[in-house]
């Protein structure tokens, strides 16, 4: 029995976290948040960061879901 992506429900990818459409987005999300904080020269925190990105209209949607759910945890 597979399990569940958190987020949508749809069967996880192998040695992920998340469905392959969330495990794409988590991996965008934290290739970015690393650049952004090299940036803002380590002066961004991960909540900063991810508060950002949900405000931003380019953010996709998969990269939202993904913020909202670090964000929850």
């Amino acid at each position: 029995m597979f399990e569940k992506c958190p987020i949508c429900g749809e069967p996880k990818k192998e040695n992920g976290n998340f469905c392959k459409v969330h495990q794409k987005a988590y991996a965008n999300v934290i290739e970015m948040r690393d650049r952004w904080t090299k940036a803002f020269g380590g002066g961004l925190t991960e909540k900063g960061f991810l508060e950002k990105i949900l405000s931003l209209d380019e953010t996709g949607q998969a990269a939202k879901q993904v913020a909202e759910h670090m964000l929850s945890r």
